[in-house]
């Protein structure tokens, strides 16, 4: 299977050299939706999308528009760009997977495919992608390449951080910047949110712990998925430290427990 990373998209996408088909998942969901974006803008532009631009949902898929869609030529343009959305292969027959397998190991030389994954978990919460779901992906791999989007780890977003809210005229210390990180369990999709809303309300000043914690408080379900995660790695400061800012929110017990 190719795997890529992001400095590999970030290449292609520049260069405007892209695999037949990505296959797009991870828990950096904001980074899923970022690259396949990117991709699609650089591969059709945007006065050409009624021809050459074709998207579907995984979740109510027809098979034989996908593959007229995949197989079309493009129109006045250099590429056709098809996207599905969460597609779970889980829910599929095998006769439709392996139509969809067979598609994406004869993709013509001008189709971009993506699969990309926002909301459809293909791993079912255990470490590896379930069976059909692997069977897919392998195929997107053996004909262009995988992308699974973790999340940064909080040194590099405390960077992004500091400049994303410097580009919006704001100021942020390097703490602050760590904090709010930490604060949305290192989720880009919801720093890029709380950004805009920090920023808005700074106005152009210095955002500081204090306004992180009165405008973006945290998430109690992702501490307490936080808390089993520290408590299953037996990491003792951790689990009472979530513990505690539970327990100052007033988290109720059987919240925690489930």
């Amino acid at each position: 299977m190719a795997v890529v990373t992001e400095s590999d998209l970030k290449l292609a996408i520049k260069n405007k050299s892209f695999a037949k088909v990505y296959y797009f998942y991870g828990r950096d969901i904001a980074a899923v939706e970022k690259n396949t974006k990117a991709i699609v803008s650089k591969a059709v532009k945007k006065e050409e999308e009624t021809y050459n631009l074709h998207a579907f949902d995984g979740k109510n898929f027809d098979i034989d528009e996908f593959s007229d869609a995949c197989e079309a030529l493009p129109v006045f343009a250099e590429y056709v760009c098809c996207t599905v959305c969460d597609m779970n292969a889980e829910g599929l027959s095998a006769d439709i997977l392996k139509r969809i397998t067979d598609i994406t190991a004869d993709l013509p030389e001008t189709t971009v495919l993506i699969f990309y994954y926002t909301s459809v978990d293909v791993t079912d919460g255990k470490k590896f992608p379930t069976a059909k779901n692997k069977k897919l992906m392998d195929a997107a791999g053996k004909n262009g390449g995988v992308c699974n989007f973790a999340l940064k780890p909080p040194a590099v977003l405390t960077k992004e951080i500091m400049a994303g809210v410097s580009k919006e005229g704001c100021g942020i210390s390097r703490d602050a910047a760590a904090f709010l990180a930490e604060q949305c369990s290192c989720n880009t999709l919801m720093i890029e949110n709380e950004i805009e809303k920090l920023t808005a309300y700074a106005s152009g000043n210095e955002i500081t712990v204090d306004m992180i914690k009165a405008l973006s408080p945290r998430q109690i379900e992702t501490t307490t998925f936080d808390l089993a995660r520290a408590i299953t790695r037996m990491d003792a400061k951790a689990a009472m430290r979530l513990f505690g800012d539970l327990a100052q929110e007033k988290t109720e017990s059987i919240i925690i427990l489930y």
